[in-house]
Formats: structure tokens, C-alpha cells, sequence
């Protein structure tokens, strides 16, 4: 993944502009809680973020 500052705003990152493609299932996971974080909208559930699997 690009570094992020490329995407930030004054208030968090765009989304929109992340390309995900090539992303691996543990960068995949990262993006997911820090757009949960960011939104307050749930992208990702709690027993997803502690499956030994995904991180």
C-alpha cells in the first residue's frame, strides 16, 4: 500500500482514493478498522478484528 499521507485530509483519510489492489489479508484488516475508526460505520466486526487468522 502507498503511504497513507498521500490520501489524508484535514479531517482523516479518503477512502475513495486507496487502491486495495495487491493489498494482503492483514493490510486488508488494517484499512477495514482504520475506516470503521474514521466513518463511526461498522466495516468490520469486533470477532473479526481478534481472529488469530485475519491478524
Amino acid at each position: 500500500m502507498e503511504n497513507l499521507r498521500t490520501y489524508s485530509k484535514t479531517n482523516g483519510l479518503d477512502f475513495s482514493k486507496i487502491n486495495l489492489i495487491e493489498i494482503n489479508t492483514e493490510g486488508y484488516t488494517l484499512y477495514q478498522i482504520a475506516k470503521t475508526i474514521s466513518t463511526g460505520k461498522e466495516y468490520i466486526k469486533i470477532n473479526e478484528i481478534s481472529d488469530e487468522d485475519l491478524m
